[in-house]
């Protein structure tokens, strides 16, 4: 009896943390969307078509779960995402953007392309797209970072999400289903350079952190655990 008792709390325990752990993963693929369609897969750069070089970059996830947060992703506390500056002597501009994108590309992305005639910094066409794209706002490269200098260096940056943001993600995980997360100039001549998806130049794969919020239902069993606790050590 005791055995069980302590056994179902462990098991309640473990429940618990599962709910309430951060998940860490690379992106699976990474590509650059240029003017004439898809085109670099190792780069991960938002430029605007000022030069002939307009392009941005679209870094894709494919391993996130719902087993990961403990069998179901109800609502998320943080996001974090680590992008690993690849310098290039173009390279110029202080800040970008970011857009979530929940459309299941299975890896080809032949249907996108740059279009200037949309917005000629940061190049998306949401025609181009099955689902509504989010735009998650804009995100500074720190004063203390080189862009065309500091090669190899990681930057961190807390996504902004907003609620209809939130609740794509959080199906999309839960469904096993991919989503993605696009880089675009916010100046039409600005040039943002970050390290794609197997870079060997500056090499760091595009990486995202996601707490999940711990749901009810594993704080009452957590609760439970405690309870189930102590009545054991009252009963010895």
């Amino acid at each position: 009896m005791n055995k069980l008792i302590l056994l179902a709390s462990a098991g309640v325990f473990s429940m618990a943390v599962a709910a309430s752990g951060q998940v860490t993963k690379s992106a699976t693929t990474s590509v650059n969307i240029e003017s004439g369609g898809p085109g670099s897969t190792q780069d991960y750069y938002g430029s605007g078509a000022d030069d002939g070089f307009e392009e941005y970059g679209i870094a894709t996830f494919t391993t996130f779960t719902a087993a990961d947060f403990g069998g179901s992703l109800t609502d998320i506390t943080s996001v974090t995402y680590d992008l690993t500056v690849n310098d290039r002597g173009f390279s110029d501009g202080s800040d970008f953007r970011l857009v979530l994108s929940t459309d299941q590309f299975g890896g080809d992305y032949s249907a996108l392309s740059f279009n200037a005639a949309v917005d000629d910094a940061n190049g998306l066409d949401p025609s181009q797209y099955t689902n509504a794209v989010h735009d998650l706002g804009t995100y500074d490269i720190p004063g203390t970072v080189d862009m065309t200098s500091d090669g190899g260096v990681v930057i961190s940056y807390s996504l902004n999400l907003t609620p209809a943001a939130e609740t794509d993600l959080i199906s999309a995980i839960n469904a096993g289903n991919e989503f993605s997360l696009s880089i675009h100039a916010t100046n039409v001549d600005d040039d943002i350079t970050f390290s794609g998806v197997g870079n060997s130049f500056d090499p760091g794969d595009p990486e995202l952190t996601i707490v999940p919020e711990p749901s009810t239902y594993a704080a009452v069993l957590g609760l439970l655990g405690l309870a189930i606790v102590a009545l054991r050590r009252r009963r010895r």
